[in-house]
């Protein structure tokens, strides 16, 4: 129970994210691309039809990754519940682990095509998205298993981690226009509605093990900002109300030169939330004692206690909190592999950094398509020194568009494993542990997007757009 209890633990602690981009998707011009990338059309005209929809059917990214020696611990923790014995985790040894999850899911999106002159498209979109990342030592994971690795004594500055995340509804309106042959600009302005904040800092720590009266105490010090007790979420703090308003931009720009190379440069998601009045904003500061500590829920009441420390500041008051930026250049190039135009080859480069904290990635894309099917495979690198492989397989037809993939392929394999109980995957010892998995899909609809060339229509003077019929409807 207290290896279960320990792993949950965690798992909440980690709903924090990463640079979430799906490189794959780069350079694609499908709807979930044009929404996160904003330079980049949906529609192609002569082809396309003029609305794009996903139907409601959510557009899903996620990923957790954990770096350093304890996660080979917590994959046991988290696959081998009911296991006797043990992990090896080393403790007083200084050793530091970092965790990023993220998480991106698109409810909606809708786009349309208004007109042929820059190709301008208008889009809509509603999606949830997190961010954060998260710094543990050894002792932080070996104490919610009940301290039995540690002796009798104090242990000072075990505790010592900091963590920060924040989830939120996200309003997009995005406009999008081809400034001539060679260049386009997007631009995508998003209210936000902010769910869940929570950040807390450990300055100093000490954990007293005391063996013969069956104790254990814990005494913390530093700061602590959260909307709401994450304990006490409910149903209500997840709907957009705006209570902790906020807002963002995003701006791209496409190029394409004359040898037909494009790149893209992007500036992602600026912006801020602004956390209202109630929420916690204090330096905390306690000692709490456990006693009992070899019971079954020690686990529960360790993590209880720690939450009671935090929140013992009591001072509320509202604060900001910046949303994870990114700066980003990619670039591409289009090979034909046959005279038919059948196979084509589309190697992409793409470099993204974060604004505000340290994330970086590069990584290198390889698109193979044959007609409407595209396999791709990628490789990455970022800040945790983690080295991923990726794969993607997508049909993208004019009107019509699916991809699957994932960007931790060999991760992602030995977690499947292990979940399914293989123990040569649980116990294999790894620098870091990846999972993830993202798909989207979309259709086209309505109207053929026709320029004058290939119009199956005369049309006999202006004729109101999509804007001006609607007004007509209404008055």
């Amino acid at each position: 129970m207290k290896r279960l209890l320990l792993a949950i633990f965690l798992c909440v602690l980690l709903t924090t994210p990463t640079l979430a981009q799906r490189f794959n998707q780069y350079f694609s011009n499908t709807l979930y691309e044009s929404f996160e990338n904003p330079a980049q059309g949906a529609f192609i005209p002569d082809s396309s039809k003029k609305y794009a929809f996903n139907f409601l059917l959510s557009n899903i990214s996620a990923n957790v990754s954990v770096s350093g020696n304890a996660q080979n611990a917590l994959r046991q923790y988290l696959f081998l519940p009911n296991r006797t014995t043990r992990p090896r985790l080393p403790i007083n040894s200084g050793y530091v682990n970092e965790a990023k999850v993220d998480a991106n899911v698109y409810l909606a999106m809708f786009r349309i095509f208004t007109s042929l002159d820059g190709n301008q498209e208008l889009g809509f979109a509603a999606q949830i998205k997190g961010e954060g990342n998260l710094r543990f030592n050894n002792e932080s994971v070996a104490l919610f298993d009940g301290g039995s690795r540690f002796p009798n004594g104090t242990y000072d500055d075990i505790l010592n981690d900091k963590y920060r995340y924040q989830t939120y509804h996200q309003f997009s309106l995005l406009y999008r226009k081809e400034l001539n042959n060679n260049w386009a600009a997007g631009f995508k302005f998003s209210v936000l509605s902010g769910i869940l904040y929570n950040q807390i800092k450990i300055d100093q720590s000490a954990v007293t093990f005391d063996k013969t009266n069956n104790q254990i105490s814990l005494t913390l010090r530093g700061k602590y900002q959260a909307n709401l007790d994450q304990r006490l979420l409910s149903v209500n703090d997840v709907m957009p109300l705006f209570k902790n308003p906020g807002a963002s931009v995003s701006f791209g720009l496409a190029q394409t030169t004359e040898g037909g190379l494009k790149f893209q440069y992007n500036l992602k998601d600026l912006g801020f939330i602004h956390w209202n009045s109630d929420s916690y904003n204090t330096h905390f500061g306690g000692t709490r004692v456990l006693t009992n500590a070899r019971s079954s829920d020690v686990g529960t009441r360790i993590y209880n206690s720690l939450y009671n420390i935090f929140g013992s500041g009591h001072a509320r008051g509202s604060f900001y909190s910046p949303t994870d930026a990114l700066i980003e250049v990619s670039a591409t190039k289009v090979f034909g592999l046959d005279e038919n135009n059948n196979f084509r080859y589309q190697p992409i480069l793409v470099g993204s950094k974060e604004l505000f904290y340290k994330g970086y990635v590069g990584a290198f894309v390889n698109n193979i398509q044959y007609k409407k099917w595209v396999l791709g495979l990628s490789s990455s690198f970022d800040d945790l020194q983690q080295y991923n492989l990726g794969a993607q397989l997508m049909y993208k037809a004019p009107n019509f568009e699916f991809f699957i993939g994932t960007e931790q392929l060999l991760q992602d394999s030995n977690v499947l494993q292990s979940a399914f109980g293989d123990n040569s995957s649980i116990m294999k010892v790894k620098s870091y542990t990846d999972v993830g998995i993202y798909l989207g899909f979309s259709v086209k609809f309505g109207p053929d997007i026709e320029t004058a060339a290939n119009a199956s229509h005369i049309p006999m003077g202006e004729q109101p757009g999509f804007f001006g019929r609607l007004f007509q409807n209404i008055f």
